[in-house]
């Protein structure tokens, strides 16, 4: 016999309750505090303000990279009218209603190349292409120094955060908005605008990924790089959506709406964006290596030399071969006890990924500039220390406060969406 279907929520709690103030202060206070630290810290074990303003990219871009994979997977729920997934949409949108509050934490890698003065340094600290000499000497004849100035650096920003908290905005609060009356038309208002907020997400995440962390080698260009800041994304958002429904099943929150088949598609997702992303970052290797143009190979140069090219070794090993032959088996997908340590691990090696992105990048950029004034350089190092930590936990503090902050008490599940009924009840066949 047929068990009978679910047709509503039937778990004792939906919500953080109480619990959500108390993750919102300790978050908060401890985040900032750990901020502060890692910043006073970068003067004493490593090269200071610009030290600390790339761990610090580092972080911001990990975690903007979550929210705004969160943000894809909700619109294209809509797009393609899914059922299956709307027991763990919610989550998403929470994830991607944070974006409000990774636009203010954006303001000091803002500041460091609109106004570097604010940090007592009257030239680079982040971005080369910023540095007055460097750009006057190596972009002025190149149309990329139309392109890489603070004030358009600073316009194009705002109208990235304009977009996705627009976007983000709209889908959470239509979304609760239907907890309450039931519209049906919500659902179809939600679903009609989902094909252009595809569109402007595609075209503002392209641009946000050549600004903020491409540019980093102002000379360096790839166009594979949009879709493989696109793919990580994606990944660390699935990691980041299971690893919260985890830790709310484990402390009684939605233990009887969120099933192991919802857990086994979203863990295909991973599967399939670690597969995803590995293609596209091979792919551009594989191209850059055989065309073997030195404009080109620049970029990769530094990241297998050295302590780096361990590090290179310990991407593709975390990102790519074992994740990929450990989420694999229909099994463990279906594991929740392996779930806990594969998201982590993945989540990790997604962090990992900027810190291999960002970091060598900084010793490249000291070293052109020190060869413009004629000073000796120094080799790339590979570090992870107290102040990358500190950092790490300081903004991870933070992101969970503007997680808790943004469920608050309300469901953490869409009660009256018209396809609940359908998530409630789905199986993988």
């Amino acid at each position: 016999m047929h068990a009978a279907k679910k047709t509503k929520v039937t778990s004792p709690n939906v919500s953080l309750g109480d619990a959500g103030g108390s993750l919102i202060l300790l978050g908060g206070i401890g985040g900032i505090g750990l901020i502060i630290a890692a910043f006073f810290l970068s003067f004493f074990v490593a090269n200071g303000v610009t030290s600390f303003l790339h761990v610090y990219l580092v972080n911001f871009l990990f975690f903007v990279s979550i929210s705004l994979g969160a943000l894809f997977f909700v619109i294209v729920q809509h797009l393609t009218r899914a059922g299956w997934s709307v027991a763990v949409r919610r989550i998403a949108e929470i994830l991607a209603g944070t974006i409000p509050y990774l636009a203010v934490l954006f303001i000091p890698i803002l500041l460091s190349v609109i106004a570097p003065s604010v940090y007592g340094a009257p030239d680079y600290l982040l971005y080369l292409w910023a540095n007055p000499s460097y750009a006057t000497e190596i972009l002025a004849p190149d149309k990329v120094a139309y392109y890489l100035n603070p004030t358009h650096f600073g316009v194009r920003a705002l109208i990235y955060f304009g977009v996705w908290c627009i976007v983000a905005r709209y889908y959470l609060n239509r979304s609760r908005i239907q907890d309450e009356n039931g519209d049906y038309k919500l659902t179809t208002s939600m679903q009609f605008w989902s094909a252009p907020a595809t569109l402007f997400f595609a075209i503002t995440v392209i641009f946000a990924s050549f600004d903020w962390s491409m540019s980093l080698a102002p000379i360096w260009f790839s166009t594979i790089w949009p879709i493989y800041f696109f793919a990580g994304g994606m990944l660390g958002a699935f990691c980041t959506i299971i690893l919260i429904l985890l830790m709310l099943q484990k402390n009684g929150i939605l233990t009887e709406d969120v099933t192991t088949d919802h857990y086994h598609d979203l863990s295909k997702f991973t599967f399939g964006f670690i597969f995803f992303w590995s293609y596209i970052a091979f792919s551009q290797f594989l191209l850059i290596w055989y065309a073997n143009i030195p404009e080109e190979t620049i970029w990769y140069l530094p990241r297998l030399e050295g302590g780096w090219a361990w590090a290179s070794l310990v991407l593709l090993l975390g990102h790519t071969l074992i994740p990929f032959l450990l989420m694999m088996p229909r099994t463990l997908r279906r594991n929740k006890n392996f779930l806990w340590y594969a998201v982590i691990a993945l989540l990790a090696m997604h962090w990992y990924d900027h810190f291999w992105i960002v970091m060598p990048q900084m010793f490249v950029s000291l070293n052109d500039l020190a060869a413009l004034e004629g000073v000796a350089s120094e080799a790339p190092r590979h570090i992870f220390g107290p102040v990358e930590a500190c950092c790490f936990l300081g903004m991870a503090m933070l992101y969970a406060a503007f997680f808790c902050w943004e469920a608050g008490d309300r469901p953490l599940i869409p009660l009256r969406d018209p396809r609940l009924k359908e998530s409630l009840n789905f199986k993988v066949h």
